[in-house]
């Protein structure tokens, strides 16, 4: 990966994130333009984006660069890319915020090889991730990319255990309550169904009424 900080209009939101794409229907946000507009008030109604706006001014930068694809496509570091935006609105003549710190890919590199980069920088980095954004990647990974749940379980240095109860979790909450009950804030009530996985007897009760 280079280390280069990009004007910040070439990086562009990725609806595909797992705070964004289950908690919002992107597809109905219109053009690109638009879309990306509607990503960043999405993510900015937040409270934990807010929070980490003032973290960045008062540090005046970021503390990890985020990752962004070849195409300039955010594959991590959504919330600091709305951040950056925010600020430069607010700071115009400040070039501190034009630029954002950014490690970029190679173009060759797969979707399935960035998903497990992903969970390993997300292990041992500085920017951890929220139990609703582990759960997702977890989901992804053995979703979408095949891996089992051991290959996980090592991968984020877990249990087996965990990885089924978050992968189950994960999927209650996008296919039951999300389409009901959406919006960035919901990702915060995710522990709620993630202990309901922990527990054997409201587990069994659940898959009992699937």
């Amino acid at each position: 990966m280079r280390s280069i900080d990009l004007p910040l209009d070439v990086v562009k939101l990725d609806p595909r994130n797992p705070r964004i794409a289950n908690t919002a229907r992107v597809n109905n946000f219109g053009n690109s333009d638009e879309q990306q507009q509607e990503l960043t008030e999405l993510l900015w109604s937040d409270p934990d984006v807010r929070a980490l706006y003032q973290s960045v001014r008062q540090n005046k930068g970021l503390v990890e660069r985020i990752i962004v694809r070849a195409d300039g496509t955010v594959a991590e570091g959504n919330c600091r890319t709305v951040v950056y935006r925010k600020l430069a609105l607010a700071a115009s003549e400040d070039s501190t915020w034009q630029r954002i710190p950014a490690r970029v890919l190679p173009a060759e590199i797969s979707e399935r090889q960035l998903a497990v980069l992903l969970g390993e920088l997300h292990v041992g980095g500085k920017n951890k991730w929220s139990a609703f954004e582990k759960a997702g990647h977890i989901y992804e990974l053995f979703e979408t990319h095949g891996l089992t749940q051991d290959e996980i379980a090592k991968l984020l240095k877990t249990s087996k255990t965990a990885v089924n109860h978050s992968t189950r979790a994960f999927s209650a909450m996008k296919d039951s309550y999300l389409p009901k009950f959406g919006g960035v804030g919901a990702v915060h009530r995710f522990t709620h169904f993630l202990e309901l996985y922990k527990q054997p007897d409201l587990r069994e009760w659940v898959m009992a009424d699937d």
